[in-house]
């Protein structure tokens, strides 16, 4: 049985020719499997609700589902990792290029912060999504002007509204995914890699999202930055 199963969303674009990608974490809650259409329309629907707020130099292009846990896995604890699991990938539906031509972009490193509401307390029960590709027009000061605000919260609302904890969606839940809880592995202080601390709990690592907040600041991510990283 599908229902239960948790995957890993990634889509993936482009802004000022940096490559740029958003992480969604899923599970599945209808009786029957989802096949990559469904997979597809999700990606596509995290696009509709940012596209016409980002600026025209942003081009989505690609999605991809990765299976995190569920039916056809297991756990090699020792070596930190899962064994199995499926795996779909696709084109992003049009239209793909940000409808936001008016003014000036931000610099690639600026963005919008969602941040992902469960309801329940500690740092792996907290997700954040930093929104990409948006436009000088709609900041001053380093806040978010009110119009921006009220216009890209209608688009996300819509999404979180049929995607999280309750929603309309019939194949999948949205959720913060921990890692740590999953694998019981730290990435190791004195190497490459990562070492086992705890026992792998990848049946408790996925936790619904009852709701989301869209954060005032126009947050900075230094790996965005020109020139930084790769």
């Amino acid at each position: 049985m599908p229902a239960g199963d948790v995957y890993r969303i990634l889509t993936f674009g482009t802004s000022l020719s940096q490559q740029v990608m958003n992480t969604l974490a899923v599970q599945v809650i209808g009786a029957a499997e989802p096949v990559s259409g469904d997979y597809g329309l999700l990606a596509s629907d995290w696009k509709t609700a940012l596209q016409p707020w980002q600026h025209s130099s942003t081009l989505w292009t690609t999605w991809q589902a990765r299976q995190l846990w569920g039916a056809g896995m297991s756990i090699d604890a020792p070596k930190c990792r899962r064994l199995g699991g499926k795996v779909f990938a696709g084109l992003i539906s049009a239209p793909l290029q940000g409808a936001m031509g008016l003014n000036q972009p931000l610099p690639p490193q600026c963005s919008a912060v969602v941040t992902q509401v469960t309801g329940t307390i500690g740092r792996r029960k907290r997700g954040r999504i930093y929104v990409f590709g948006l436009g000088e027009q709609d900041q001053s000061g380093g806040l978010w002007d009110s119009a921006f605000v009220t216009n890209i919260t209608g688009s996300l609302t819509t999404f979180f509204n049929k995607y999280k904890s309750g929603g309309t969606s019939p194949n999948f839940m949205l959720g913060v995914w921990s890692e740590r809880t999953a694998s019981g592995c730290v990435p190791n202080p004195n190497g490459k890699g990562h070492i086992q601390v705890d026992t792998p709990n990848p049946d408790v690592a996925f936790t619904p999202i009852t709701s989301y907040s869209f954060r005032p600041t126009v947050f900075t991510q230094r790996r965005r930055t020109l020139g930084v990283g790769r």
